[in-house]
């Protein structure tokens, strides 16, 4: 063959588990990955061990995730995240494609959560916790603290639909927050927001990060279509037009003579550097490879016929 050749890598951990006959629109195809962990944070399969977590493990349907002294972040393919501040414990119930919509049940136990979502209109989102349930609306941003005696939900954007146990339910709007005691019996108490305090701010800075990364790589791919794992390149590598090809990826650091199989370990959702920086990689990239020389030049972004 002449030229340069294509290697296609499939860098997610994409779990594919049967479903019974004529349950063809239902699937649990997700692209969930742990995208940032600072401190001591654990995970658990069903009927296995507490393990230490590390940055992008994929993350499938009846994983736990809990933090002691750590905060932790999971990205989700449909403009969700959810971050999480010490002591929380969140189960990821349910985790499915439905009738060309994605699904995700969340339960939190204990803790505080702050969920962000941008979600098409097919989506589903939910969050359950002791004695509440909680609707995402398409686009919104709340703080949920589960404590064993009192439970608030806080909106910052959006209007959240909150569901308590005794079949009551409130449509909560951005400013305002919830307070519900534990056994449900007293009514529930809406106040406005909270001060800050050092959770909401980590966040803030993690969104603002974020948000830089996202935009600079929508620029030069030119779409504003952005694809989860982009930003984490933006932050160890440049990007450059490669002739022939489109735009291309590499780390600080490499000549045109990076090697990525030489000097790198590919994770089942990332790429670890030889420094043993961790990035976390789209779903779906290209590897070139010149033929001639056997130099690998960097990645491609999208889909090439």
């Amino acid at each position: 063959m002449k030229g340069r050749l294509f290697s296609l890598f499939l860098t997610a951990g994409l779990v594919l588990l049967a479903r019974p006959v004529g349950a063809e629109d239902y699937s649990n195809i997700r692209i969930v990955r742990l995208s940032f962990v600072e401190g001591e944070v654990q995970y658990q399969r069903p009927g296995q061990d507490w393990q230490d977590a590390h940055l992008n493990l994929p993350i499938q349907e009846g994983f736990f995730l809990r933090t002691a002294d750590g905060y932790a972040e999971v990205e989700f393919e449909d403009a969700l995240t959810v971050r999480l501040a010490t002591n929380a414990i969140m189960e990821f119930t349910t985790l499915a494609l439905q009738n060309g919509g994605r699904v995700t049940k969340l339960t939190i136990a204990q803790g505080t959560a702050i969920i962000s979502a941008k979600l098409k209109r097919e989506d589903a989102v939910s969050v359950a916790a002791p004695n509440l349930n909680i609707i995402l609306p398409r686009d919104g941003r709340f703080r949920l603290d589960i404590s064993p005696t009192e439970s608030w939900v806080s909106v910052f954007h959006g209007k959240v639909e909150v569901d308590y146990s005794t079949g009551r339910s409130s449509l909560l709007s951005g400013g305002h927050t919830l307070h519900l005691d534990s056994g449900g019996a007293s009514s529930p108490e809406i106040a406005s927001n909270p001060p800050q305090d050092n959770f909401d701010k980590w966040v803030s800075h993690r969104e603002e990060a974020l948000n830089v990364a996202e935009n600079e790589t929508s620029s030069v791919l030119g779409t504003n279509s952005y694809t989860e794992g982009y930003a984490d390149l933006y932050n160890y590598g440049l990007w450059s037009y490669l002739p022939g090809y489109g735009m291309g990826w590499m780390p600080y650091g490499a000549g045109i003579g990076w090697m990525p199989w030489a000097v790198a370990v590919h994770g089942r959702y990332g790429l670890e550097l030889g420094e043993r920086r961790t990035v976390g990689l789209a779903a779906i990239s290209f590897w070139i490879m010149d033929q001639c020389s056997g130099n690998r030049l960097g990645v491609v972004a999208g889909w090439r016929e």
